[in-house]
């Protein structure tokens, strides 16, 4: 479906746009479990969207969330069952430091398939992984991490989503053509 993600600060001026989308996502953490108004708003656009639960800090590939972040991400995910989950396939720091960048990973594939089951176990909710930019011009680094996501995806059972700009970015940065990168999505892109 054709959709968008909107940010809530511009919602006021989106929400009638939004509302006649296929789809809408949110990201997770800019909303207030506590607060009526905020519950409203996206019981509005769960009635009359696709809603995705977009994450920014779950960490899969980390060692998790903080609990605060795992309590907000679990209201909403049980608020709305229906609602697809999704967050970044990286690593964005520790419990005590969070980087607030998106960090490649650099375990084996077998670690990094045990995190997101573990991660999913946890939510007790498939969880969909979207790539990041690496943006980094060493092309074997950047088709270890494509490989990697996807490898970890398709034996986990895990469905990617798929940021083609971030795919773009990688194919300038690397000198990669962007049909090369994309060729390793050609069976695992929602």
């Amino acid at each position: 479906p054709i959709g968008g993600s909107v940010r809530k600060s511009l919602l006021p001026e989106l929400l009638d746009s939004a509302l006649e989308w296929g789809a809408c996502e949110i990201i997770l953490e800019n909303w207030d479990p506590h607060s009526s108004a905020d519950n409203e708003i996206l019981e509005k656009l769960a009635d009359h969207t696709s809603l995705g639960l977009h994450c920014l800090t779950l960490n899969v590939l980390g060692d998790g969330p903080t609990e605060e972040t795992f309590n907000t991400i679990q209201y909403w995910v049980k608020k709305f069952p229906k609602a697809s989950l999704s967050d970044h396939f990286c690593w964005i720091g520790t419990h005590e430091n969070y980087l607030g960048v998106f960090i490649p990973p650099s375990d084996p594939v077998h670690i990094l398939r045990e995190k997101i089951r573990k991660a999913q176990e946890r939510l007790q909710k498939p969880i969909m992984l979207e790539n990041i930019a690496i943006s980094a011009g060493d092309s074997t680094y950047i088709d270890r991490y494509h490989s990697q996501l996807v490898e970890a995806c398709s034996l986990e059972g895990v469905e990617v989503l798929l940021d083609i700009e971030n795919l773009r970015l990688d194919s300038i940065s690397s000198g990669r053509p962007y049909k090369e990168l994309l060729s390793y999505y050609d069976q695992s892109i929602i």
